[in-house]
């Protein structure tokens, strides 16, 4: 148990040295270099503050000046082993405008599993008392848990100043297997001790991961009387002792949440050992099967010993069942001859329901059709015209800031009106929104649209404005859709807010997408997540995601607004690019007060799109229509068609200074809209620059002046 009287203590200068030499003595060996890391400070001019250190007085000279006086949001120290060599970076000290800091590749070997418990509240602020305590009580849980697996001791645990942190020794190897592993042992954490109040963060699996500096202040947000700043403190335990592969890969077996079946046939199988709440009812079912049991309450859930074995005749001993506070139920039996049996074999026993196939018990049928019957089926319908298919798997894609949320959001305005959207005819029907990120404006964005298409908001725009797991929330999600009638589109504002896991790995990709299917099967709804781009302008994640989508469809900002284009379309054309152009909407006395509006009400105004050339000036502003991109590509060639006349695709290529893939999307979109023509010579292509093309290039007068402020989302 963790000592809170210790961990509650009163940062004074003494204690925090005492801390941070305590926390080195931990994390390093003899010559080991470490990094220290203080991304964003207050004053924004130093940039990230980075140094690494091998010698620990002057570790913690350099960390003292930011405990005397807080400077950051956090100070940050990596635990896994670092290439010596990053010590030339900045040799025991701290400098501004770092340019270079770990990377995986940087970490010779892992020593430490960290284990991230963080209190479910708004991100950017401090946790309460009560947050912070109910995070520390499930760190207790978790090191009680491991240790009735024959863990040894953490090396560390404590507080990381909202939630808990816990540090086990490990030794493996900096490879992608380690990696595997250890993300298994975060998401079997995550399926056993989350609940609606905390949380184990899964993505901190990576070896360069860095962690709050105990000693140093957590200071997220404005410190209020209720959310204020705290400090990480850690209890150290130098001698604990490695926790070996085996007890690792065991505890990293498959993940065993039975929180409610996903199925109404599962459901149905196995409802009497259920509770009223979907929580699974482990004493009704022990009593139908007529097993013997005791029960005893340990400090990480209920614990039901048997009086038989449920894996093996061999012996009666050794076995019992534990369900956690999150619902999630397993099984363990101390005999080696079981050490490998879980939950599932347990279901599969007892023939009680699964997650299907052998291990969980359940069957369904399955039939082949003929190509007639496949033809008798109804064909999906337009949800928008030529844009979204009812049930179906969107995507909206782009790079940050190109207006990808307006554009959702006048989508699901579009349905829930039955309004066209910009000429093209939806089908209603009632939309939820799940506005994981930037809930906050979505009001004045519903404002402004109402007010530019002179009608009042529609009442079947259901709105979640918080971040979720699509995954990890997927039953109480669709608890939420299924009180939502005729419900047509639900949308995923954004992946990055609602994907817990590694976006880069399959097996997650894989999970996502599953979950997005069930939202789809359960609703018979379509479902269009909206996304980032990375900071090369190109996807973002595994290709699993795209290769599922029926749609998807790119935003690329350009000087007046946003275009859309059909990236991909199952079974029917891609429609032709769509530019709009933004327009400001004043909301001042959007509510009726007048002159006696409030001042932040009188000043509220907010964006919406429209067809380019709808506007004043629009029909002469062609040259909006370009990317930035295109624009600079288009302007290469121009240049070199005045010098040397067609220019070969290769000789172009090597002007664009962006990568080959997208210099030939670039590249397709200018010939496809008439602004460049292209020739063979042999086996070689050269481009000319079109008269068209040549006047895009020549911007006429912005009837709008210059850009709007507003966050383009």
């Amino acid at each position: 148990m963790l000592n809170r009287q210790y961990i509650n203590q009163v940062l004074t200068k003494s204690f925090a040295e005492e801390q941070l030499r305590a926390f080195h003595a931990v994390v390093t060996k003899p010559g080991d270099v470490l990094e220290v890391r203080i991304p964003k400070p207050f004053d924004r001019r130093h940039g990230t503050i980075s140094g690494y250190f091998d010698d620990v007085e002057a570790f913690v000279a350099a960390v003292r000046a930011y405990v005397v006086d807080v400077q950051a949001p956090g100070v940050y120290v990596t635990v896994n082993q670092v290439n010596p060599a990053l010590l030339a970076r900045a040799p025991n000290q701290l400098l501004d405008h770092a340019e270079h800091t770990t990377s995986d590749q940087d970490i010779l070997r892992r020593r430490f599993l960290f284990i991230d418990v963080d209190p479910v509240r708004p991100t950017g602020i401090s946790a309460t008392d009560a947050e912070r305590a109910a995070a520390l009580d499930a760190t207790d849980a978790i090191i009680a848990y491991l240790s009735e697996l024959g863990w040894p001791e953490p090396a560390a645990a404590g507080s990381s100043g909202n939630g808990g942190a816990i540090f086990y020794r490990i030794d493996l190897p900096n490879s992608p297997e380690s990696t595997q592993l250890v993300t298994r042992i975060l998401k079997r954490l995550a399926a056993l001790f989350d609940t609606d109040a905390v949380t184990i963060d899964t993505t901190v699996s990576n070896a360069a991961r860095i962690v709050k500096l105990p000693g140093t202040a957590a200071a997220k947000g404005r410190p209020t009387a209720d959310r204020p700043w705290r400090s990480a403190v850690m209890e150290t335990n130098p001698d604990a002792e490695v926790v070996d592969l085996g007890r690792l890969e065991a505890l990293a077996g498959p993940a065993e949440p039975d929180r409610a079946s996903s199925s109404k046939k599962d459901r149905n199988r196995d409802s009497a050992s259920r509770t009223a709440s979907g929580r699974f009812d482990v004493e009704a079912l022990l009593d139908a099967q007529g097993i013997g049991y005791d029960y005893k309450k340990a400090s990480y859930g209920d614990v039901w010993p048997l009086h038989r074995c449920l894996t093996s005749d061999e012996h009666d001993t050794g076995a019992c069942i534990i369900q956690f506070a999150s619902g999630a139920v397993a099984y363990r039996c101390q005999h080696a001859s079981c050490q490998d049996k879980t939950w599932a074999d347990v279901k599969a026993a007892l023939g009680i329901a699964g997650k299907g196939g052998a291990t969980g018990g359940t069957t369904r049928d399955l039939r082949f059709l003929t190509i007639e019957e496949l033809r008798a089926r109804p064909r999906p319908a337009w949800l928008i015209r030529d844009v979204l298919r009812q049930a179906s798997l969107a995507m909206l894609v782009g790079d940050f800031g190109t207006y990808k949320s307006f554009v959702a959001l006048a989508w699901a305005l579009a349905l829930a009106t039955g309004r066209d959207w910009l000429g093209h005819r939806v089908t209603a029907g009632a939309v939820a929104y799940v506005a994981a990120e930037g809930a906050a404006g979505l009001v004045d964005r519903c404002d402004a649209w109402a007010r530019h298409e002179g009608c009042a908001l529609p009442e079947r725009l259901h709105i979640l404005g918080e971040a979720i797991d699509l995954v990890g929330d997927n039953q109480p999600i669709l608890d939420a859709l299924a009180g939502i009638e005729g419900l047509a589109l639900v949308v995923i504002d954004t992946v990055a807010r609602t994907f817990v896991g590694n976006e880069n790995l399959q097996e997650d990709a894989n999970a996502y997408v599953a979950a997005a299917d069930r939202i789809k099967a359960a609703t018979g709804a379509a479902v269009l997540l909206v996304h980032h781009n990375n900071r090369q302008g190109e996807y973002r994640g595994s290709t699993v995601i795209p290769g599922a989508l029926d749609t998807m469809i790119g935003a690329e900002k350009t000087a007046r607004g946003v275009r859309l284009a059909c990236l991909k379309m199952k079974d029917a054309e891609p429609f032709r690019c769509v530019h709009l152009e933004k327009k400001v909407v004043e909301l001042g006395d959007a509510a009726g007060e007048g002159d006696d509006a409030p001042i932040d009400l009188a000043v509220r105004s907010s964006l919406v799109f429209v067809p380019v050339g709808s506007e004043p000036g629009g029909a002469e502003a062609f040259f909006s229509t370009l990317t930035e991109h295109e624009r600079s590509l288009l302007k290469a060639l121009k240049a070199a068609n005045e010098t040397d006349g067609a220019v070969s695709t290769s000789r172009w290529e090597k002007t664009a200074g962006v990568s080959s893939a997208t210099f030939y999307r670039l590249r397709s979109a200018l010939i496809q809209a008439g602004w460049v023509t292209t020739t063979r010579r042999g086996s070689s292509s050269f481009n000319e620059i079109t008269d068209a093309g040549r006047q895009v290039l020549e911007p006429k007068a912005n009837p709008f002046g210059q850009e709007s402020s507003h966050a383009a989302a």
